[in-house]
């Protein structure tokens, strides 16, 4: 009978101390899942407040592709007045993000948020765009798919525990699906330790010019991969930056992988990026 009492006061010490926390996490994930149950019924305001190019190419963009829920387009004064009701969603730029860094890596970077009070608010996708401080132009090739992106994440994020926890990379869809698919990347998407890699050398990898590679994106070129990296335009030690492998006719992302830049021009696609995109 002793026993069996330590046994039972085991299981109830178990219950009480652990099956908590991991019951919490669970709630948490649930929740959140609850809270951003409603996205594709409520007002995404689309706040303008990037530079003149950027903002006239969202507008056309967001208003040709913008199909998961209603939208509108804002200025950052009205986003001031409204971000804090949960009745809008707003896709906004990070700088804008109470709380948040412009940048704190020198990347431009697109935010998804439910709206709310403080840790009300619901930062559902955030997708990097573009380096903050000298812009290429290349995002605006790119920018019709990184929405896709965002709004595909945020259908699967109203009911995907995967999605919710890991975010982008649990959103991709892998490389192991791209077989039948031609994957290109540019060779500035690549980090200067990498352009002798092995798989560059063997073929591969396919690696063609920028300009060539970002012409089979914008042409929807079909069963076509394309690289897209996003890092700061002066990177230093401790920077980020991110590495995209998408599709340029369906604009699924198949590929994503963020990276701590360990010295100054040591920004792209690393070794094991290019493994990857060579499958």
């Amino acid at each position: 009978m002793k026993k069996l009492s330590i046994t039972l006061a085991a299981l109830l010490l178990l219950v009480f101390v652990v099956f908590p926390a991991a019951l919490h996490a669970q709630v948490e994930i649930q929740t959140r899942k609850l809270r951003i149950s409603d996205f594709t019924v409520k007002t995404t305001k689309v706040v303008l407040a990037g530079s003149d190019i950027f903002n006239v190419s969202l507008q056309e963009e967001v208003s040709r592709r913008w199909m998961a829920s209603p939208f509108e387009f804002c200025s950052v004064e009205e986003y001031e007045r409204l971000r804090e009701d949960p009745g809008y969603y707003f896709l906004v730029p990070r700088h804008l993000l109470k709380g948040k860094d412009e940048d704190e890596s020198g990347i431009s970077i697109l935010s998804l948020i439910k709206g709310g009070k403080g840790e009300d608010a619901i930062e559902v996708v955030s997708v990097p765009y573009s380096p903050s401080d000298a812009s290429s132009g290349r995002e605006l090739i790119y920018l019709p798919a990184l929405l896709h992106i965002i709004q595909e994440f945020a259908v699967e994020a109203m009911s995907s525990d995967q999605v919710t926890v890991k975010g982008l990379r649990g959103f991709m869809k892998g490389m192991g699906k791209a077989r039948h698919h031609r994957v290109v990347v540019s060779g500035n998407d690549i980090a200067p330790a990498a352009r002798g890699n092995k798989l560059i050398k063997s073929g591969k990898v396919e690696v063609l010019d920028e300009d060539e590679a970002d012409e089979l994106f914008d042409s929807g070129a079909q069963k076509t991969i394309v690289s897209y990296m996003v890092a700061p335009a002066y990177p230093v030690k401790g920077s980020v930056c991110y590495c995209y492998l998408i599709s340029a006719d369906s604009h699924e992302l198949y590929y994503f992988k963020r990276h701590v830049i360990k010295k100054e021009s040591a920004a792209g696609f690393q070794a094991a990026d290019l493994k990857a995109a060579a499958r």
